[in-house]
C-alpha cells in the first residue's frame, strides 16, 4: 500500500501537488517529507477489520479482470501451466473505501522492497505463506 507525501483534501484542484496526487514511490521519494517507512505499508498495517474487506474487493476486481480478459480470449495474461508469472497491480482506494483497478503491470518493480531484492527472496518457494487463511484461497481460486 502506497500513501501520498501529503493528506489529499477532498475539493483539491491543483493538478501539479504531485505530493498529494501521486502515489507512485519512484515519484514521490523526490518530494520533501518523503518518508519510505511511513508511505510504503502492508496492507495488514490496517488491522483486519479494514484490511479484510478491501482485500476481498481486491480479489473481486482481479478476479473479474481476469475473467474478462480470458472471455475476450486473450491469452497474454496467462502463463503456461507448467509456469507462473508475477503481475503487478496498481489499484485505487477512494475516499467511500471502493476499490479501483488502475493497471496491471506485466513487469512490475521491485524496488519498494530495497535494492538487491529478488524475486525469490520476495515471494520464495511459496507466495502464500504467512498471509491469513483466508486470503490463500488465492491459490485454489
Amino acid at each position: 500500500m502506497l500513501v501520498a507525501t501529503t493528506r489529499y483534501q477532498d475539493g483539491c484542484a491543483d493538478s501539479t501537488r504531485l505530493d498529494v496526487h501521486i502515489t507512485n514511490m519512484g515519484s514521490n521519494s523526490a518530494l520533501p517529507g518523503y518518508s519510505e517507512a511511513a508511505q510504503n505499508l502492508n496492507l495488514q498495517t490496517l488491522g483486519p477489520k479494514l484490511a479484510d474487506p478491501l482485500f476481498q474487493q481486491v480479489l473481486s476486481v482481479l478476479g473479474g479482470t481476469v475473467a474478462n480478459v480470458r472471455a475476450a480470449g486473450r491469452r497474454h495474461l496467462f502463463a503456461l501451466p507448467n509456469c507462473w508469472e508475477l503481475f503487478g497491480a496498481d489499484l485505487l482506494v477512494d475516499s467511500k473505501g471502493s476499490v479501483l483497478l488502475l493497471e496491471i503491470n506485466p513487469s512490475p518493480s521491485l524496488a519498494m522492497y530495497g535494492e538487491g531484492s529478488s524475486l525469490h527472496g520476495l515471494v520464495g518457494p511459496d507466495p502464500f505463506k504467512g498471509l491469513p487463511k483466508e486470503w490463500r484461497l488465492l491459490r485454489t481460486g
